[in-house]
């Protein structure tokens, strides 16, 4: 299932209002089957601003109680492409940009992250560094690098304080 804790902090990020006052599409990509139904994200009263992408095959093979559930809260279902099961992430762009969403916010981890990087779809990075150590886990870019010339370097850097994170900005087509 999906982690509780992300869809809680996905539903806190994602409903924030904008500065004209507009509550943003919060987007959940991946398995209907592998969604906790009672994350908040799906019981909140944003639901009609809620979008699931998955895949075609997924769906199909999703119980008709767990589809009938999203339905009934008028959570959007859009499909996309897949790849051994998995949502291919630029046709999932597509299919956002497609239904008018020209501007996203992606928050994940380090696969997400690197997926992203790799394939040259972001605009925008913004990293949040907090003070803590969590231990052994995924990192922003998940390639092998055998030596420091061969790291990914960014230009335009900006560093902020916020509270006890530093926020960096990074264009990552630099």
């Amino acid at each position: 299932m999906m982690q509780s804790w992300l869809a809680e902090k996905l539903s806190i990020m994602m409903t924030q209002v904008d500065e004209s006052g507009k509550i943003p599409f919060r987007i959940v990509m991946g398995s209907i089957s592998k969604m906790d139904p009672l994350s908040k994200i799906f019981n909140d009263e944003y639901t009609h601003k809620t979008i699931i992408i998955t895949t075609g095959a997924d769906y199909q093979g999703a119980a008709d109680d767990v589809v009938k559930f999203f339905t009934d809260k008028k959570i959007r279902i859009v499909f996309a492409k897949s790849d051994e099961n998995e949502v291919v992430i630029e046709d999932a762009f597509a299919q956002l940009k497609a239904i008018g969403v020209h501007s996203i916010l992606v928050e994940g981890g380090g696969m997400l992250a690197s997926s992203i990087l790799k394939k040259k779809l972001a605009d925008k990075m913004t990293i949040f560094v907090a003070p803590k150590i969590l231990g052994d886990g995924i990192g922003y870019y998940d390639e092998k690098l055998d030596s420091m010339a061969d790291a990914l370097n960014f230009n335009n850097v900006a560093v902020k304080n916020i509270g006890s994170q530093a926020m960096f900005e990074i264009d990552p087509r630099s």
